[in-house]
């Protein structure tokens, strides 16, 4: 016998030849199977279940599922998956049965449904098996990578504000490396003025405190210069015995020994 290649045609034309086989196997059996019915009081209710979805499907459940994993606090994306196992259920019904949408339900009543009657069950055991593990596991990897998403961005933001605060630090070093000491009260003012401020306004502050300092030494050493002056004027005051009064020319001609003083 002659092999073909299992190509496209052949593909399609074995799904519909073995989903053919299975009808013809289980008959009514397979189409009961997929039907879920309850009694209501005298009444029959029923609807269907769908074992497999389409990809679409698939994809907008993972994603509806993942994101439930994920709120939002102040403005910031956090981790908190304390309903991912409601939003599941919910999501697994709708996509795979023809039941009424549960949005149009209150969540009292989703809730009592999905965990107080055999509703979720009698719907799992109805769809196909391996598609229903890759979907549970499709959303643990999409949940994990959108944390791994959420701690580097978080990751950024904290080195980020690090660095801006070892800028502002480094800023405040560079201008304050100069400064005289100063006593610890003027520092607790200092730091009252400082409250509040942005990084331009503390460097501004800490210049004025630098001016208003140097203005005070200067004031000190000026006050200093002036006394010295006084004390030297206070000098000249004060009247000492001198020597007659000799002219420069008169002085080199004159003889030693004709001096009245002693050498």
């Amino acid at each position: 016998m002659k092999n073909k290649k299992f190509g496209v045609t052949a593909i399609k034309n074995y799904i519909k030849s073995y989903k053919t086989r299975v009808d013809a196997i289980t008959g009514e059996e397979l189409e009961e199977r997929n039907e879920v019915k309850y009694m209501i009081g005298d009444a029959t209710y029923s609807f269907h279940v769908t074992p497999i979805i389409s990809v679409e499907k698939f994809g907008e459940v993972v994603r509806s599922v993942a994101n439930s994993a994920f709120s939002v606090a102040d403005g910031t994306k956090v981790y908190a998956p304390y309903f991912q196992d409601y939003f599941f259920r919910i999501a697994v019904i709708e996509a795979y049965t023809d039941l009424v949408s549960l949005n149009d339900l209150d969540q009292d009543t989703i809730v009592h449904l999905i965990y107080g009657t055999p509703l979720w069950r009698d719907v799992c055991k109805r769809i196909n098996p391996a598609q229903f593990e890759d979907l549970e596991r499709a959303i643990h990897r999409k949940v994990e990578y959108d944390k791994s998403v959420l701690i580097a961005d978080a990751d950024r933001r904290i080195n980020s504000m690090m660095e801006q605060l070892g800028n502002a630090l480094n800023a405040l070093d560079a201008v304050t490396a100069t400064m005289r000491p100063v006593e610890t009260s003027k520092l607790l003012d200092l730091a009252d003025k400082l409250n509040n401020m942005d990084e331009a306004k503390v460097a501004r502050a800490v210049l004025d405190y630098q001016r208003s300092e140097e203005a005070s030494a200067d004031n000190e050493a000026a006050d200093a210069h002036d006394d010295a002056a006084d004390a030297l004027k206070s000098k000249d005051d004060v009247v000492v015995p001198f020597s007659p009064a000799v002219d420069d020319d008169e002085l080199e001609e004159l003889d030693p020994d004709s001096l009245p003083y002693e050498f």
